[in-house]
Order: C-alpha cells, then sequence, then structure tokens
C-alpha cells in the first residue's frame, strides 16, 4: 500500500517521494535550547534540520577554523560563529544550494565566513584546513559514509576534531523494515549501527574522546509520523506506521561523538 506523504528533500534536484511517513522527529524538534536560538534569523532557525551537540561547543574556542558538512540554512554556522569570534573562521558546506542561498543571506557576522554548494565526498578545501569538523544528521541520508568521512579527516588540522551527530540503529534492522525504509530519505534506511560508525571513526585512525547516546521517544516519534501526510488516513494505514514506529522506536537513537585527529 502506498502512503500519501509529503516528500522530504535532501539531494540537488531530487524529490524522494516516501512510502510512509518520514522520521524526522530528531530534525523537527532537535533538542537546541531556546537560549541557543535567541537572536537568530527566523529563516535559519525555521529551517534547522539536525541536532543539538554539546559536544561541537566544548570542542570550539576563539580564534578556531569551523567546518560544518551539511550546513543548511546555518544555525550551527551561527552558534559556532559566537565561540569562535573575530580571527575565527565558520565555513559550511550543502548540496541543496537554495538551502546554502539562506545561509549567505543570513550569514552570522562577528568572524569570517566561507559557504559553499556542493558534495562532502570531494571538499573543496585543502588538506589540514579547520581545528573542527561538524557533521550533523548527514551520514544516514548518504548511501556510502567512508568518502565523506575520510574527507572530514584530510582536512582536518592535527590535534583537530570531529564532531559527528547522527541517527543509527542498535543492530541489522530485519528484511520487512529495510524494505519498508529503504530509499525514502528518511534518516533510517542508511543509517548505520552504532558499532559500524565508531568502526568506521576508528578506521581513519581517530580517537573518540567523548561520546553521547540520545534516545528517541516512541511517542514523538509516531506523532511526526502521522502528522506528516498530504491526505487522510485509513485504519489500516495508520495500524502499519503505528507498527513501524513499535518496532524501530527501542532500536534507534542519536549518537554523538567528537573524535580527535
Amino acid at each position: 500500500m502506498r502512503i500519501p506523504l509529503t516528500p522530504y528533500r535532501f539531494e540537488p534536484d531530487v524529490v524522494h517521494d516516501p512510502a510512509w511517513a518520514s522520521l524526522q522527529v530528531w530534525q523537527d524538534r532537535g533538542g537546541y535550547p531556546a537560549e541557543a536560538l535567541v537572536g537568530l534569523p527566523d529563516a535559519v532557525t525555521s529551517r534547522r534540520l539536525g541536532v543539538y551537540s554539546p559536544l561541537l561547543h566544548e570542542a570550539l574556542g576563539p580564534g578556531m577554523a569551523v567546518l560544518d558538512l551539511g550546513c543548511g540554512a546555518g544555525l550551527d554556522l551561527h552558534l559556532a560563529a559566537r565561540a569562535v569570534g573575530r580571527g575565527g573562521l565558520v565555513a559550511g558546506l550543502d548540496p541543496v544550494a537554495d538551502l546554502v542561498d539562506v545561509a549567505r543571506a543570513h550569514a552570522p557576522g562577528g568572524c569570517e565566513v566561507d559557504l559553499r554548494v556542493g558534495r562532502a565526498e570531494t571538499l573543496p578545501w585543502p588538506d589540514d584546513r579547520f581545528d573542527v569538523v561538524h557533521v550533523n544528521c548527514m551520514l544516514s541520508l548518504l548511501p556510502a559514509r567512508a568518502p565523506v568521512l575520510a574527507e572530514a579527516a584530510r582536512v582536518l588540522r592535527p590535534a583537530g576534531s570531529l564532531v559527528v551527530c547522527d541517527v543509527v540503529h542498535s543492530g541489522a534492522l530485519e528484511p520487512g523494515l529495510q524494505r519498508a525504509l529503504a530509499g525514502n530519505g528518511n534518516g533510517v534506511g542508511m543509517a548505520p549501527s552504532r558499532n559500524d560508525l565508531l568502526d568506521d571513526v576508528a578506521a581513519l585512525g581517530l580517537v573518540v574522546e567523548a561520546r553521547r547516546d540520545v534516545s528517541i521517544d516512541r511517542d514523538a516519534l509516531l506523532d511526526t509520523a502521522l502528522t506528516r501526510t498530504d491526505g487522510a488516513w485509513t485504519p489500516q494505514q495508520h495500524a502499519i506506521v503505528v507498527d513501524l514506529v513499535d518496532r524501530l522506536a527501542d532500536r534507534l537513537a542519536i549518537l554523538q561523538l567528537r573524535a580527535r585527529a
């Protein structure tokens, strides 16, 4: 059965029409503290597509150069700019030109800003350019993580920090769930297991210094699923989504880590 939904667009010129409700609950709510958003442009905060990470802000300091991969409209760039200040640099890259246009139109002040449209598999910056590279809720939308992580490590300076926030699952998903989620752009179908993501980081020679596991609330997940629709639900459609959420909720989490080069 095909359930009518609002598509979630995450690649340039590609619209994914999911077969069931998008599970972007962490992107809708994101855990950003209200005080962090005070004074920021509505055009930026209304388009936040990631998760607030204290681990990022613990890694930042005055004068640092920071790169945000999958920067979207630039919320994390604004927060980073506050920390690096004058003499610092915040750079961002996103494949969606419309979002980068918003980020440019509302770029943070008080530091150097460098915003690009492009793919994270081939970064346009030289080796050893950044003190911190931030990857927020992007890896789970990609078919291959290794090229992105390798590029992130390449542009890190010696002793720099890689900060990753993304959805992970606790182990292999059975075929039924994989078929339901595959290709839907919902941040689950291509999400790695927790151990696989940790192994990916270790394979780059990076050492995890800090880690947080954030659970995803089942009721919030279901609420998001049931409200992201274009039309009315039949009882059968409702039952399908409830069943999927029930089977996924205890297997999903947001993994946040900070690793040192």
